[in-house]
C-alpha cells in the first residue's frame, strides 16, 4: 500500500486527510491519482 504523503497531491489536501485519519491509499487510489494529476495540470 502507498501512503498519501508519497502521492503527488496538492499540499492543501494533506491537512484534511490527516484530520480524517487517512494515511494509506487503497491500491486503486495509489494507481489512479498520479495519472489524474498529470491530466489536470
Amino acid at each position: 500500500m502507498t501512503d498519501f504523503a508519497s502521492l503527488p497531491l496538492s499540499p492543501a489536501l494533506r491537512p484534511g486527510l490527516d484530520a480524517l485519519g487517512y494515511t494509506t491509499a487503497t491500491p486503486i487510489q495509489a494507481s489512479s491519482l498520479p495519472p489524474i494529476r498529470k491530466v489536470a495540470t
